[in-house]
């Protein structure tokens, strides 16, 4: 249907929007009903965005006016304040045409920043573009500007910690929209999501260990993980992470192995680091969207056909990666016994991308990382005991303390803390094997 909405007859209907505004002691308050779905249809008819919709254009309102009235605004809110006429000096017509502008920039590009444990010993020399949207970067003068910005920002996020010079984060580009109340409407990949997915990668390549001594350490993430959004180089948002997302990342570090160049017995010639290797698994992993796009050159539509099919089935295999990173991450993240175990299972799923029967995934598992035939069956073993302990978690009717007593006395292979330290083993050979799989697959151009 043509709709039919000129630039007055939208402005006019956001003019109405915020004339219902009410103040609840001096902030700003917006019935959740007073934009219709239909009036959000029409909305995103006219400005041709699907991110455009009826809470979309609430939240932007809401935003915009409270920016107005803390930050612009020379009248004090206090208890007296009980609509928007009664602030003398707001100025409708310029929060509309704010308003108005701020949506017809949708979807903004963001960027999401990660920031990690800064005991690396300057290991990292300089940033790298790990795909096209995703970068580790190493914080410099230039970055600094950006991240001091967040430090002024005192009334939504009082008491941000400084980034310093040499302090690595992963950045993530993200396109939609972010208010400053932690509001995300994405036309991308959860920047989240991606971050985890690295971070799995690199310690499923042995980039990343986990050192004890920093876990639970006083690290100022008290309150969670923090990661900053940016527009340009205005901070938006600061989000949070759960505590125990935080206590995990500020134990991770990068081993010195990591970095070196030079293989023992092989005198002085010097080959790629396991992290310059991991960075270009890395690069194709996360770009697994644009190759699966790609269309090859040059080449009659008949095999054109057959050779997109055979990327999409190769695409699978990456995507299937990402999601086995993601839990492997979740599962090494956890603190609960229960869910290590559920998460444990839930990455070799993704990993596999098969429904079958526990022992046939233990079957593929065990003959991809197997290094004799003893230890084949060793590990079909715990893998099927694993599967079994979480069927009982999920489905039993057994309280999970008494399935997850360290005390109990069972076989080596069926105790839960065994079973856990020895597939989480085995899961990071199988992600590595996965990965060294999938990269030889596809170009490096």
């Amino acid at each position: 249907m043509k709709n039919h909405l000129t630039d007055t007859d939208v402005k006019n209907k956001l003019k109405l929007y915020i004339g219902k505004i009410t103040f609840d002691k001096g902030v700003p308050v917006l019935g959740y009903d007073t934009i219709s779905a239909s009036d959000g249809d029409e909305f995103s008819k006219y400005f041709r965005k699907k991110i455009i919709d009826s809470k979309t254009i609430y939240n932007i309102i809401l935003e915009v006016v409270t920016n107005y009235i803390f930050l612009s605004s020379t009248q004090k809110i206090d208890d007296s304040v009980k609509t928007i006429s009664d602030i003398k000096a707001f100025k409708v017509d310029e929060i509309v045409n704010n308003v108005f502008n701020f949506i017809k920039r949708l979807p903004i590009t963001y960027l999401f920043t990660f920031p990690l444990n800064n005991n690396i010993d300057g290991l990292i020399k300089s940033s790298i573009h790990l795909s096209d949207d995703n970068k580790l970067l190493l914080v410099d003068d230039n970055d600094l500007k950006t991240f001091k910005v967040a430090i002024t920002d005192s009334l939504f996020h009082p008491g941000e910690t400084e980034m310093q010079k040499g302090n690595v984060v992963i950045q993530v580009k993200s396109r939609g929209f972010v208010s400053k109340f932690g509001i995300l409407k994405l036309t991308t990949e959860d920047p989240l999501y991606l971050f985890k997915i690295i971070i799995g990668i690199y310690l499923g390549m042995g980039i990343l260990d986990i050192d004890d001594k920093f876990y639970r350490r006083d690290s100022g993430f008290l309150a969670g993980y923090p990661y900053r959004v940016f527009d340009k180089d205005k901070h938006i948002t600061t989000l949070r992470e759960s505590t125990e997302d935080a206590n995990f990342i500020n134990s991770l570090v990068f081993p010195q192995h990591s970095f070196s160049s030079k293989i023992p017995n092989m005198g002085s010639t010097v080959f790629p680091t396991k992290f310059d290797i991991a960075n270009k698994d890395l690069k194709k992993i996360l770009n697994v969207q644009k190759f699966k796009k790609s269309k090859p050159k040059g080449l009659d539509s008949a095999l054109t056909k057959k050779l997109m099919k055979d990327k999409d089935k190769i695409a699978d295999h990456g995507f299937q990666i990402r999601n086995g990173a993601y839990w492997y991450y979740e599962a090494l993240k956890s603190s609960q016994p229960h869910a290590q175990i559920v998460y444990l299972v839930t990455a070799f799923d993704s990993l596999l991308g098969i429904a079958d029967e526990k022992n046939e995934k233990a079957d593929i598992v065990a003959n991809s990382i197997a290094s004799s035939a003893i230890e084949l069956e060793m590990i079909k073993e715990y893998i099927t005991n694993l599967y079994d302990l979480r069927n009982k978690i999920i489905h039993g009717k057994e309280a999970l303390y008494k399935l997850l007593d360290n005390n109990q006395k069972v076989e080596i292979e069926k105790h839960p803390f065994v079973l856990k330290l020895n597939c989480q083993l085995y899961l990071k050979k199988y992600l590595q094997k996965r990965v060294n799989l999938y990269s030889q697959s596809i170009s490096d151009k």
